[in-house]
């Protein structure tokens, strides 16, 4: 098992997934059709969560961050924190300069990102 999760990790070193830039965020916004906040809170919280006090999410294997991105511009005027996780160093990298791109304001809710 342990030779397989290397290789993977090693692939998305040399390849961070999805492919991304982060100055490209300067000029648009991708979503991600599972990272509604309105579907997450009809099917996880039926309808009951406000994304206030304290609301937290683990994006585990997000990659290069295009849910990081899409969550923390909808959680941007809450006290949310969103936490990326991911086997890749090169795609934390990469979603990490995205959340600090200046034209998304240094999303506040995006404390972590760790391997």
């Amino acid at each position: 098992m342990e030779k397989y999760v290397a290789a993977v990790r090693e692939q998305y070193e040399r390849y961070p997934y999805p492919l991304r830039e982060p100055e490209d965020e300067r000029a648009r916004l991708l979503t991600t059709w599972n990272d509604h906040l309105a579907q997450i809170n009809h099917y996880c919280f039926a309808g009951k969560q406000g994304f206030r006090d304290g609301f937290k999410v683990l994006v585990a294997g997000g990659g290069t961050g295009d849910n990081v991105i899409f969550l923390a511009e909808q959680l941007r005027d809450t006290d949310a924190r969103i936490v990326h996780l991911d086997l890749s160093a090169a795609s934390l990298a990469v979603a990490q300069a995205r959340c600090q791109h200046p034209r998304l304001n240094q999303y506040p809710v995006c404390t972590g990102f760790a391997c």
